[in-house]
């Protein structure tokens, strides 16, 4: 029921528009957003049409799970995004965990841990910028992180998992075996046709994250026709309705990307079509 209110909400606002601009459907048009993170690239295509000032910055009420289930894909969105963006299978995935006797007190303390364990890689690596995104998972009896970082010695990262006296006897004293805070587990960063994308879900949904050096934000754009292709209501309608057609176009558009999928969303009313296109960087060229 709640979702009907809402569609009828919709209907009654689009209604209302219509009659505020009766050239409404004829100023209709297509825009394009891509969004570059790595080699991930995101096409997106969707409807505009012209409003009059009383009808801009309007917002529809929203239920509040429907509210905080928009905000966590946001979140997931972002955060793939800008995982994408900075790493590579260069870096490194790692877990870090705490023997009972180094447990942080607490989620802030166990915050302020890691973040000295970062500064501490910088300084071993002080020729590289180090990057990390990380999370901290504290729930009382346990602590844990894991940490996407661009540094690929895991022998090295694993080992600088301890306190600062710790790694000032392993400097004065050679072959000094350090006591860790925990059991530590690193692997190569392996990524798929979607880049690093699960990993940022998986993230997401075990904690919070938080970032550690000048991460670069992906390159969005916006435009009004697409690599120079006019954005018709035909051609749009044509790749919304043939999966094959659309990837013909993506391929025809971006030849030097792997299609990799198409969602297509339609409004209910102005039966326009909300397109969302995932593909890949392979090569330089088409060829």
């Amino acid at each position: 029921m709640r979702g009907s209110r809402l569609y009828e909400k919709e209907r009654d606002s689009l209604m209302e528009l219509i009659e505020q601009n009766a050239d409404w459907h004829s100023k209709k048009e297509y825009n394009a957003k891509t969004i570059q993170s790595g080699d991930q690239l995101e096409v997106q295509l969707y409807e505009t049409w012209p409003t009059n000032a009383a009808n801009k910055g309007k917002a529809e009420n929203i239920s509040r799970p429907a509210q905080q289930k928009l905000n966590r894909k946001y979140k997931q969105q972002r955060l793939a995004r800008l995982i994408n963006a900075n790493f590579t299978e260069r870096g490194t995935w790692l877990t870090l965990t705490y023997t009972q006797a180094n447990l942080p007190g607490d989620e802030q303390e166990a915050k302020k841990l890691v973040y000295n364990y970062l500064r501490s890689v910088q300084r071993k690596f002080k020729d590289t910028e180090v990057k990390a995104v990380y999370t901290v998972e504290h729930t009382g009896k346990h602590c844990h992180h894991h940490i996407s970082i661009n540094i690929g010695d895991r022998d090295v990262l694993e080992e600088l998992w301890c306190s600062a006296s710790e790694r000032a006897r392993k400097r004065k004293k050679s072959g000094y075996i350090v006591k860790r805070y925990g059991r530590t587990h690193a692997r190569r960063l392996q990524a798929d046709d979607f880049g690093f994308t699960g990993m940022a879900m998986y993230i997401c949904k075990h904690g919070r994250y938080h970032t550690f050096g000048k991460l670069a934000e992906p390159v969005e754009k916006k435009t009004k026709n697409l690599k120079g292709r006019k954005l018709t209501r035909a051609f749009v309608k044509r790749i919304a309705e043939d999966r094959r057609a659309a990837k013909l176009e993506m391929q025809k558009l971006f030849p030097e990307y792997q299609f990799n999928d198409i969602d297509v969303r339609q409004t209910p009313y102005t039966r326009g079509y909300y397109v969302y296109a995932r593909l890949k960087y392979i090569s330089d060229s088409g060829g």
